[in-house]
């Protein structure tokens, strides 16, 4: 896959959970005489915060990609890319 696409993907992911946090945070204003409630939709909420951390991190990954494949293999002398779990294709895929 193409970074570009990649990279939709995860900004797609990313509105997804914002979106989401928007409804959780209403559903704490909403519900916030129930201690409980608003107590474990607090902890979902952090979750989603977390995942939307998570899939920045992702992102600058796959931003910065070739910049740090190919510095990791001039400094550690290595004729070829590591591998780091990231394939891009530089081409469009048929």
């Amino acid at each position: 896959m193409t970074k570009e696409k990649m990279i939709k993907i995860i900004d797609d992911l990313i509105k997804d959970e914002m979106e989401a946090i928007e409804k959780y945070n209403s559903a704490i204003e909403k519900m916030n005489d129930s201690s409980r409630i608003v107590s474990e939709l607090g902890v979902i909420y952090q979750e989603e915060t977390r995942h939307i951390r998570m899939l920045n991190d992702l992102k600058t990954c796959i931003e910065n990609h070739d910049k740090v494949a190919m510095e990791a293999s001039r400094l550690y002398g290595l004729e070829r890319e590591m591998d780091d779990g990231i394939r891009i294709d530089t081409k469009e895929e048929e």
